[in-house]
């Protein structure tokens, strides 16, 4: 699973770099301080899995942060105050660590993640959707045929013609790519 870790505590995302690199199933993409430079840099992120979440920090808040994803990856709260706890599983965290974090409990923090994880990809039984157009979202394993700007998908009927607008053709592209892979 691909993570990122926002924590204001130097000291805290050093222990939780160590940890990631210690667990073969994880891989840290990047380290921040604050949520906002996270923001900057999250939105065009796409292969976000995983996401270790201080709550207390400068500017913006962990929970101000969550408030700010549409479709956020899984996340896991480490904080030194148990009383956000409550609030956090409103927002469907994975997990919840209290510092200071041991190993033990780091790994059974990812075992849960894993589990999720697992069960995301297996529903997704080779069906990936992707928008094509504003006005159209189709089942990228139904596409028959890409022709310039439309795409020709299968259906029980025969098959149906869906433009494809300008600003989806690229990642309509590089979606087709991932599944051909």
């Amino acid at each position: 699973m691909n993570c990122i870790i926002i924590d204001d505590d130097l000291m805290s995302r050093r222990i939780i770099e160590e940890f990631i690199s210690r667990t073969d199933q994880l891989r840290l993409l990047a380290s921040y301080e604050n949520a906002v430079d996270a923001i900057n840099v999250f939105n065009g992120e796409e292969d976000i899995d995983l996401i270790f979440l201080d709550i207390e920090m400068p500017e913006m808040s962990g929970i101000d942060f969550l408030e700010t994803l549409t479709n956020p990856p899984q996340i896991i709260i480490i904080s030194s105050k148990e009383k956000y706890a409550l609030d956090a599983f409103n927002y469907d965290v994975t997990d919840y660590l209290l510092k200071p974090i041991s190993y033990s409990r780091f790994f059974k923090a990812i075992n849960k993640a894993n589990v999720r994880f697992k069960t995301k990809v297996d529903t997704k039984d080779n069906e990936i959707f992707t928008r094509v157009h504003r006005s159209f979202i189709v089942n990228t394993s139904r596409i028959n045929i890409i022709e310039d700007n439309s795409v020709i998908i299968k259906t029980q009927e025969g098959t149906k013609s869906i433009p494809i607008g300008k600003s989806y053709k690229d990642k309509l592209l590089k979606d087709i790519n991932l599944i051909i892979k």
